[in-house]
């Protein structure tokens, strides 16, 4: 995701954005969440740590954080509850799309 983000010049925040839009579309759905630059939050501490707690399917990956509006959220949770899709996956899937050369890739682009 990191790579990805730095070959588009595009924050975390939107390249989450774009990687949930890019996973709904798929379902018909219209762009969920708003990718724009105005919610950009550096984290300034240390990077992420890998983590090593928790469940399987999260051990050996970082964590990501990303700031949207509430009613955003709320959507993206709404769809992901209606589909039975973790949201996770809708993240994985989405840039699985977009690295494959998806829609919101050609946008950004």
């Amino acid at each position: 995701m990191k790579i990805f983000a730095k070959r588009k010049q595009l924050s975390l925040t939107e390249v989450i954005a774009m990687s949930v839009n890019e996973a709904v579309s798929v379902h018909g759905v219209g762009p969920l969440l708003q990718v724009s630059r105005e919610r950009l939050v550096h984290r300034v501490r240390s990077p992420s740590q890998i983590q090593t707690k928790g469940p399987e399917c999260r051990t050996g990956t970082k964590r990501v954080a990303a700031h949207f509006d509430s009613s955003d959220v709320e959507r993206v949770r709404a769809f992901s509850k209606e589909k039975a899709i973790p949201q996770e996956h809708l993240i994985a899937d989405g840039l699985a799309r977009l690295l494959a050369g998806g829609n919101s890739a050609r946008q950004a682009a």
